[in-house]
């Protein structure tokens, strides 16, 4: 794991599986950077190199959890879609 703060980069190795949690009381934002898609010979799905929420170990979703719990929070995510690999999220406005 990663102890993360405002304005941490952190870099993982090409094709590396990871994930991230925000188990603060504010928002995070996430930014992907990568090669160009139109430089890299190859047409790229979304989802193709990601872990599904039904698909990934329970003790990572358990321990997501927990860390919120210690928090006072709860995490958001449906628990459809830790059952549903096709769940359609509701994102509702984005403001």
């Amino acid at each position: 794991m990663v102890p993360w703060q405002e304005g941490t980069v952190f870099t993982p190795p090409e094709q590396w599986y990871h994930q991230h949690f925000n188990v603060g009381r504010e928002p995070a934002r996430y930014i992907a950077f990568g090669p160009s898609r139109l430089l890299s010979g190859h047409s790229e799905v979304f989802g193709e190199q990601q872990i599904w929420y039904p698909d990934e170990d329970p003790w990572i979703r358990q321990t997501f959890e927990a860390e919120l719990a210690e928090r006072g929070l709860t995490s958001d995510i449906p628990k459809e879609a830790y059952r549903d690999r096709i769940y359609q999220w509701d994102y509702g406005d984005d403001d």
